[in-house]
């Protein structure tokens, strides 16, 4: 059986992501008294705040017909049924629960894992994605954006090895 995802689904699911990090971030901002914290959570924010224009972006030129919204790519059944259980993750719903999420943090390091959960999420979610993007669906902002979060792996690394 073949499932079909437009391209104005795709940028709409990754708008909610980035959302769904921007809450994230502030979440942990507010949490944490250690000021490197502060400032390496409000780095991310802003990087997912970022992620929000290009998804944002990309939509619109669905939107405007730059993209026909009506061009879609067939995905394998196997395929899809990997996108479901990504997007019925904590980080695709589109409401988190924040207060849910706090209570598991019992430490910065606690705070740090959790982050570093959600943006291999995010990366393992849009490399999904990128399958099924075709290059005029912006799949060069997609790669950007990848690389984007595999440096926030990078800072959340550096930081949970510091706290060690």
């Amino acid at each position: 059986m073949a499932y079909f995802f437009n391209a104005e689904e795709i940028f709409q699911v990754g708008i909610e992501i980035e959302q769904n990090g921007i809450k994230f971030y502030q979440k942990l901002i507010d949490l944490s008294k250690d000021p490197e914290l502060k400032k390496t959570y409000a780095y991310l924010r802003s990087a997912e705040e970022n992620h929000v224009k290009v998804f944002q972006s990309l939509q619109a030129k669905v939107v405007s017909k730059v993209i026909p919204a009506e061009a879609v790519k067939e995905f394998p059944e196997e395929d899809m049924s990997y996108m479901k259980t990504l997007a019925d993750s904590n980080v695709f719903s589109k409401e988190i629960d924040l207060d849910k999420m706090a209570g598991r943090i019992k430490s910065a390091k606690d705070a740090v894992n959790l982050a570093l959960d959600f943006e291999k999420a995010s990366i393992l979610f849009y490399l999904q994605m990128k399958k099924f993007t075709r290059p005029e669906w912006g799949e060069a902002d997609i790669n950007k954006l990848i690389e984007q979060e595999e440096e926030h792996i990078k800072i959340l690394s550096d930081l949970l090895a510091k706290l060690k």
